[in-house]
């Protein structure tokens, strides 16, 4: 496995402007929110219903699916028969 890369953006001689990627979504979270989208997740909820409940926004399906993506790649859930689908 490759380890993820950590840029320090202050010591990087900069020859254009930085992009922050999704500066439109709400990427922040908590315990509450993340106990939630677990339980959700284990009992088979597909990705809209997990959204509807912890995240009813416009940009909710997406943010919720990148919560969804960090949670499996810090082992707080794994990945299931159904996908994002559900069960």
């Amino acid at each position: 496995m490759i380890p993820n890369q950590v840029y320090d953006i202050s010591k990087i001689e900069l020859t254009e402007p930085i992009i922050y990627m999704l500066d439109k979504f709400d990427l922040t979270t908590n315990a509450t929110e993340i106990n939630q989208a677990k339980e959700l997740w284990n009992k088979g909820t597909n990705i809209h219903k997990i959204a509807d409940k912890i995240r009813p926004t416009q940009r909710g399906t997406t943010e919720t699916f990148l919560l969804l993506l960090h949670m499996v790649e810090e082992n707080m859930i794994k990945p299931r028969g159904g996908k994002m689908w559900g069960a």
